[in-house]
């Protein structure tokens, strides 16, 4: 492993996916019960329009039934939690030591016996070309160091026609726009050094945070070789406002998330 994500995978240890306050000391944002992680499975799937239909969604075709399914950076194990019920097998990965043990201690209290979980860095997998049948990450590769890597590091452990999702942060969002205008002018903080590359250090978490324009991104995996790519933009669910006074579930809101939304997946085949 670089030292760049040496630097990423110290981060996740220190400061464990756990939906709790980042502010919480680290010994509070660790799970240690069954409760616990029924928490964190149910509210994962609340965080967002995208997760909650996507899952639903899954329930009603059972797309993945038998295929072999790769879900990167699976943190705290509740994507993979969810994945299991519908494929034959998941293979989850993270980078993080500590998330690796949470993940592991999700799955083994939910009693879960077609998942495998490994510690990995995605842009390096130790698998043999052609060997999955989908894959899955939420939230995760634009905090790696070289993003574009694991992009082709997945295009080879994909199966020919295989398929994916992936969530990566949205250049061409509301929030971005905003929370950038506020750090950066309102306080100031443009005379200290920050510009509109590290800024979102300020407003989300990881030590590396990449924020993509949706149009590039799709030329990106065109070029990578996959054969389709759609784009989809979401935003967050729940109490979240997309714009001042108007919530992400309001009829206005729900219309500009899908379009200005913070969250941007892209759909692709192989």
């Amino acid at each position: 492993m670089d030292n760049n994500n040496q630097n990423n995978k110290n981060y996740w240890d220190k400061n464990p996916m756990t939906y709790k306050p980042f502010d919480d000391e680290f010994s509070e944002r660790i799970l240690e019960n069954k409760d616990d992680f029924k928490f964190l499975n149910s509210f994962y799937l609340k965080e967002n329009f995208y997760l909650d239909s996507y899952f639903s969604g899954l329930k009603k075709s059972n797309f993945l039934q038998g295929l072999n399914v790769l879900d990167i950076g699976c943190g705290w194990g509740s994507s993979s939690f969810h994945l299991s019920e519908f494929a034959s097998k998941v293979t989850s990965i993270d980078i993080s030591p500590v998330a690796i043990k949470g993940a592991k201690k999700n799955i083994e209290l939910n009693k879960i016996q077609n998942v495998e979980i490994t510690e990995m860095d995605a842009e390096k997998l130790e698998f043999k070309n052609n060997t999955f049948d989908y894959l899955f990450s939420w939230g995760v590769i634009h905090h790696s160091s070289k993003p574009n890597d694991a992009y082709k590091e997945i295009y080879r452990v994909l199966k020919p026609g295989a398929k994916g999702a992936i969530m990566v942060y949205n250049k061409s969002s509301l929030r971005f726009w905003l929370m950038g205008i506020y750090h950066l002018y309102l306080r100031g903080m443009i005379f200290k050094g920050y510009n509109w590359s590290n800024v979102t250090k300020k407003f989300t978490d990881g030590f590396y945070h990449k924020h993509y324009i949706p149009n590039k991104l799709k030329k990106e995996f065109l070029t990578i070789g996959f054969t389709k790519a759609d784009i989809v933009i979401s935003h967050y669910l729940g109490k979240s406002k997309i714009l001042p006074l108007i919530k992400t579930d309001s009829y206005i809101g729900k219309l500009l998330s899908s379009k200005f939304g913070y969250f941007l997946t892209i759909e692709f085949t192989k």
